[in-house]
């Protein structure tokens, strides 16, 4: 039985929402990748590690991105003496 436009519709719509919530994994996993890479050159660099707090104190502006990130600034700035 041929499906109707309103079915092959959905079926699309489905289709894209599954596409896009893969798209999103992937980005996030890459994120998470490069954060991590990061946080560890900051550890064992102090210019990675000075520009690494100075920009993540002056972008990271919400109040519950901040109070997760400050503990690991803190460290990383201790590391260095920034």
């Amino acid at each position: 039985m041929a499906k109707t436009l309103e079915q092959q519709i959905a079926a699309s719509q489905a289709k894209m929402a599954r596409l896009m919530e893969k798209k999103r994994s992937v980005d996030t996993g890459r994120k998470v990748i490069a954060g991590a890479l990061l946080i560890n050159e900051a550890v064992k660099d102090k210019q990675i590690a000075e520009w690494f707090v100075k920009k993540a104190r002056e972008r990271v502006t919400r109040e519950a991105d901040i109070k997760r990130l400050e503990p690991l600034l803190t460290q990383i700035a201790a590391i260095h003496g920034v």
